[in-house]
């Protein structure tokens, strides 16, 4: 019997005036074309016309091309042919999304942080529409290939994303290493702060970094209880954020290797917030209540 193959749909192409066209939301990830970029890729539409349509969806929303239709306005052109997406329409926003990140990765020269934040979002996107399908590895290696990059470090990257933008700019410089800016991402905000205005003062990141980091170290070299807690308030954010998915793609997994320690952790948490409710009054805290706790009884008044 002959398999047959199934067709792709063909493409639609139609002219759009370049006024009629609207930007995705999702383009603001992406900074515009270096001048010396654009004006090559102006030059080359100009000798050899517009070889790749711009992709768009039936209501004009612009997917893939924002640089192309700006080349093409440059050249005095006022209209440009379109890939009309309807499949991409039909499929719904994340698919939507999640193509006008992918259009931009191929064509752009992105930072590190850049980076990292378009693999934040993908990672989003992911949970559902991978759901349906076999990934081999974690979730977060399968994105990271997308960039070049092991999972591990574009995690870091990541985290140096909740950090001031004085820290991010100084890691982007390369004046502050990686691990330095993952650290003050595990630092609390009030130090975040400090370093922050001490960086605008002109101060040199490493130094600033290295001492408000010894700060919240005692003199036997142990983190104090306030980074060890940031650090974890992350990783319980980021479990929230990817168990979901996760258990909906393999309810059970291979969790053997991990039992204890997930054992060991609930009775931390535990005991983290016996002390949290026991001091919660002095620290100006809502009162948190365990499951295993018995929410006391308000006492009658006697008639």
């Amino acid at each position: 019997m002959t398999n047959i193959a199934r067709k792709r749909p063909k493409k639609e192409i139609v002219h759009r005036p370049l006024d009629s066209l609207k930007l995705h939301p999702a383009h603001a990830l992406f900074p515009e074309l270096p001048e010396h970029e654009f004006q090559a890729l102006a030059a080359d539409i100009d000798a050899n016309g517009l070889l790749d349509p711009v992709e768009i969806l039936p209501d004009g929303t612009l997917l893939a091309g924002r640089e192309r239709r700006r080349a093409v306005r440059l050249l005095g052109g006022k209209t440009i042919a379109c890939w009309l997406r309807k499949d991409l329409a039909e499929a719904g926003p994340d698919a939507i999304e999640r193509r006008v990140i992918e259009s931009n990765l191929d064509r752009r020269q992105l930072s590190r942080l850049d980076q990292a934040r378009c693999f934040r979002r993908l990672r989003e996107l992911a949970r559902g529409e991978l759901g349906a399908r076999k990934v081999q590895g974690d979730l977060r290696d399968f994105l990271a290939k997308r960039f070049g990059m092991s999972g591990r470090n574009m995690v870091r990257y990541e985290h140096v994303l909740d950090t001031p933008i004085e820290v991010q700019t100084a890691v982007e410089s390369e004046r502050l290493k990686l691990v330095d800016g993952e650290k003050v991402a595990g630092l609390p905000a009030d130090d975040q702060e400090r370093i922050a205005e001490a960086l605008r003062r002109g101060q040199d990141p490493r130094k600033v970094v290295r001492e408000a980091v010894k700060r919240r170290r005692p003199e036997d070299g142990e983190p104090c209880l306030s980074t060890v807690v940031a650090r974890l308030a992350r990783a319980i954010e980021a479990a929230d954020r990817d168990l979901p998915g996760c258990l909906r793609r393999e309810p059970l997994g291979d969790l053997r290797p991990r039992l204890p320690a997930l054992l060991n952790g609930r009775t931390l948490l535990e005991t983290l917030i016996r002390v949290i409710e026991k001091h919660a009054k002095s620290l100006d805290l809502p009162i948190v209540r365990t499951t295993n706790n018995k929410t006391p009884r308000t006492k009658r008044k006697p008639k």
